[in-house]
């Protein structure tokens, strides 16, 4: 038989973006701001995903009521966009800018750099594990993460598991990859001085935030100006709607 599935929805986090949680009963439903595309849960059973093994999707079990469609808003690697323009804005130039406007997938850049071969050499099947590596560097060290929370980060969020020594050597070759991320983090470490929290000033948008602290001032810069920008447009597609 077929439920209204339910979520719960916060529209204003402290960067300007939503976040959506597994609604109390009586509603039935999940979060739904980032729906897992399979059913297993454990980095075991998503292994056996990936070979085709027991799972099916479950994002296909998602159907409109009658006389309806699903319409989705997605916004590639946005974070990143947004990153390059603060970079831009701040330094003047943006390592991580060039590559996007290039067509590059920063996920296998930083691969291919971390194995010292080069973009073109790149298989997607064969080399699809150092991907999948690579893509949570990308995101968790610019948010300002140390190893220790980026273990924690890897396995729960993209089932990727890390020792404590790789951790540290995959941080320190993805600062050496990237100039302006190195640039951004020591800008916000400055902003953060010798003080526990600062105030963080967006430097495209004026925006101000209180009492950030080292990571959740890394995370400010790009998170922030995804999510108002995204926001924007969404609001112009349900108008449209």
């Amino acid at each position: 038989y077929y439920l209204p599935l339910q979520s719960r929805f916060d529209p204003l986090k402290e960067t300007g973006r939503t976040s959506s949680t597994q609604p109390g009963e009586p509603l039935v439903g999940e979060q739904l701001q980032n729906f897992p595309r399979a059913a297993g849960v454990t980095p075991a059973e998503r292994k056996l995903e990936r070979k085709g093994t027991w799972f099916e999707g479950i994002r296909e079990c998602f159907v409109p009521p009658a006389g309806c469609t699903f319409i989705v808003v997605d916004y590639p690697s946005a974070e990143l966009y947004s990153f390059a323009q603060v970079c831009k804005r701040l330094f003047g130039f943006s390592d991580t800018g060039d590559l996007l406007l290039e067509g590059k997938d920063l996920h296998v850049h930083f691969a291919m750099a971390s194995l010292a071969r080069a973009y073109e050499s790149y298989d997607k099947k064969a080399d699809k594990y150092h991907r999948d590596r690579a893509k949570p560097a990308q995101y968790g060290f610019r948010g300002g993460m140390g190893p220790d929370k980026f273990i924690l980060y890897s396995r729960k969020q993209y089932q990727v598991n890390f020792t404590r020594p790789e951790a540290v050597a995959t941080k320190a070759q993805w600062l050496a990859t990237y100039a302006d991320a190195k640039e951004y983090l020591s800008w916000v470490g400055r902003q953060l001085g010798d003080r526990d929290t600062f105030t963080f000033v967006h430097p495209i948008t004026g925006f101000i935030r209180g009492a950030c602290w080292y990571s959740s001032g890394a995370n400010q810069g790009f998170q922030h100006l995804t999510a108002y920008g995204a926001k924007a447009a969404a609001y112009q597609v349900t108008r449209a709607c």
